[in-house]
């Protein structure tokens, strides 16, 4: 994480009632996991060996690294080079490793924007406008995250702005560029910022249930700080009902209630702080 440029102060979560309601309840948000995410593209491993020269570097990778070309017997280990520089199987057998090993990490991810004034985002990750804008205020965390290096004080182990590309990068065995911060240009609309965590940092249960009974299908859940959780914005198509759980609940947790307005004569969105008796 690039300490001078730390993520904005604030950024934002479109979401369901369901699920802003859960957060609010319990403080805690769910990570996702690179399977769930909407984009097929989204964190895929897109090998960069598919030449000679990047197999033979595979090659001298693994003769510098593992113990296969110590343990293994030579005429093993030469079929083997063999097969991974002129199979076409072995492309595919090193991207379903490469899956299995992101997999294995147990990386979890809350995916973010910078902005809460998105109309398209509003339409499809609030439920038209029935559903939320979570906001989470990390100025004084960030703080504290640069003072102490991250032992601890930052809700997520680290903080990666998503860069929108046209053609995504491809990832080298040996090591470099990771796929968690790349997305193709068509989503650059979401200005997205990504928090990765460790399943070490996270509790761990069998199922999460909403309100009203709906299994969430949550196993990995965050504790959030004190203070990070800042404020809510109410769409202006959600039902009064729900409007009137999600206020309860947030002025017990002393969290800020705002609403999205249509202005039609100028055709903009407009979100203004409401106050409820």
């Amino acid at each position: 994480m690039d300490f001078n440029n730390p993520p904005p102060q604030k950024l934002y979560k479109y979401t369901s009632f369901e699920r802003a309601l859960e957060v609010i309840k319990t403080n805690t948000v769910y990570f996702s996991d690179p399977s769930d995410f909407n984009d097929p593209f989204d964190s895929d491993i897109i090998l960069d060996n598919d030449t000679i020269e990047g197999r033979k570097n595979i090659i001298k990778s693994i003769e510098k690294n593992s113990l296969i070309t110590k343990t293994a017997l030579p005429s093993d280990w030469e079929k083997r080079k063999n097969y991974i520089l002129h199979d076409k199987k072995f492309n595919d057998e090193m991207r379903e490793r490469a899956r299995n090993h992101v997999n294995k990490t147990n990386l979890g991810f809350y995916c973010l924007s910078s902005i809460c004034d998105s109309s398209p985002m509003w339409a499809y990750y609030a439920s038209n406008y029935s559903g939320c804008c979570l906001i989470f205020n990390l100025s004084d965390h960030w703080a504290n995250y640069k003072g102490n290096k991250g032992k601890d004080c930052f809700p997520f182990i680290f903080m990666t702005k998503i860069e929108y590309v046209e053609k995504l990068p491809k990832y080298k065995i040996e090591g470099g560029v990771l796929p968690f911060s790349f997305k193709l240009i068509n989503w650059e609309h979401e200005k997205e910022w990504r928090a990765v965590m460790l399943d070490s940092r996270i509790i761990r249960i069998n199922e999460s249930f909403s309100s009203s009974g709906k299994c969430l299908g949550g196993k990995k859940l965050y504790d959030l700080d004190s203070g990070i959780l800042h404020g809510v914005i109410l769409g202006h198509n959600m039902k009064e009902v729900h409007k009137k759980e999600i206020v309860q609940e947030a002025k017990k947790n002393n969290i800020k209630i705002l609403e999205t307005f249509v202005d039609m004569d100028k055709t903009e969105l407009n979100i203004k702080e409401i106050y409820y008796k």
